[in-house]
């Protein structure tokens, strides 16, 4: 049956006035879909589900900068958004879309989901750090990747061993009672080759400069798995820039121990963890600390020992690859 044009003019009226589908649809006792016909035959209004209010309408010009800004600063909050469309003149304060609205357009339109941020330093975008990996990987390439060590240390604590993923229902936290004890913490210091880990220690507390020094003092005396001594001549040992590795004492101490057995210190470029190898065997040592929490807590040592002894040797392998050393 027609509408007549009196509730014809009183839909129009109360769409201008704000309301949405289904308040008209209350009001005047049409059924939504016929609420929309009226308006949309009337105005132009863009194509949507008849259900609650009107979507609002964003420019391809919002749109742009809406993934501009997420792709420039990934943690921006939406209200940040909407601030930064009225200072730089993107739209106007009646044409601002909603916060719904370009929450709608970073989920449906630009695909982009929420996420774990990964932290880059501000140093690692500059220029001269870009400089500083191409000198190390340059010089770094002269050896033999069977010629080059890395070392690091590593912080464990008796709850390394806590899980952090579970299950629950959708829409539950996933809780679960776990031991603590960050107060019991423990170093690992490593030394690992492309063939397998050559030497590690577990110490109680921090590491420090002396510490570092009367590892090495003992891993010069160290044999492989074959029995050979695992420095050669003509080897490096490869570390960070943590600030007891340049102790003004003891780094050169180091250096001098190196070089009575013909191997050379180099330091690896500042802010670049991937370029280690300790780095990623102590992600694999982690992870296999977590398959049993409870040893891990009861025998910590124990448990680091046993997660070393189970990294294999294709695994260090294939980080050197990774690392762009192979």
């Amino acid at each position: 049956m027609a509408t007549s044009v009196g509730k014809r003019k009183i839909v129009l009226r109360l769409f201008h006035e704000g309301f949405s589908f289904r308040e008209i649809s209350e009001k005047t006792s049409l059924s939504k879909g016929g609420c929309y016909k009226i308006i949309k035959n009337s105005i132009e209004v863009p194509k949507l589900s008849t259900r609650g209010k009107p979507r609002s309408v964003s420019s391809d010009e919002v749109v742009s900068f809406i993934e501009y800004m997420k792709k420039k600063s990934p943690s921006i909050q939406i209200k940040e958004i909407r601030a930064k469309l009225l200072e730089h003149g993107i739209c106007t304060e009646n044409e601002l879309p909603s916060i719904t609205t370009i929450s709608r357009i970073i989920r449906d339109y630009l695909g982009m989901t929420r996420k774990i941020m990964e932290q880059v330093p501000h140093e690692t975008t500059s220029d001269h750090h870009d400089t500083l990996v191409n000198n190390y990987m340059s010089s770094i390439l002269t050896y033999k990747p069977e010629q080059i060590h890395f070392f690091d240390e590593c912080s464990v604590v008796r709850t390394s061993g806590n899980r952090r993923y579970g299950h629950s229902l959708s829409g539950e936290r996933a809780v679960e009672v776990q031991r603590y004890a960050s107060n019991a913490k423990y170093t690992l210091n490593l030394l690992c080759n492309i063939f397998e880990i050559g030497h590690f220690e577990i110490i109680e507390g921090a590491s420090n400069a002396l510490e570092m020094l009367d590892f090495f003092q003992r891993s010069v005396h160290e044999k492989n798995s074959m029995g050979n001594p695992i420095f050669n001549r003509g080897d490096v040992v490869v570390m960070d820039n943590c600030g007891f590795h340049h102790h003004r004492v003891y780094e050169g101490r180091l250096r001098n121990l190196l070089n009575q057995i013909g191997v050379e210190l180099v330091f690896q470029p500042p802010y670049s963890p991937e370029l280690n190898a300790c780095e990623y065997v102590f992600h694999l040592m982690k992870e296999k600390l977590r398959q049993n929490s409870e040893f891990t807590y009861d025998y910590t040592e124990l448990a680091i020992t046993r997660a070393l002894t189970k990294v294999e040797s294709r695994s260090i392998s294939q980080i050197y690859r990774k690392c762009g050393y192979v």
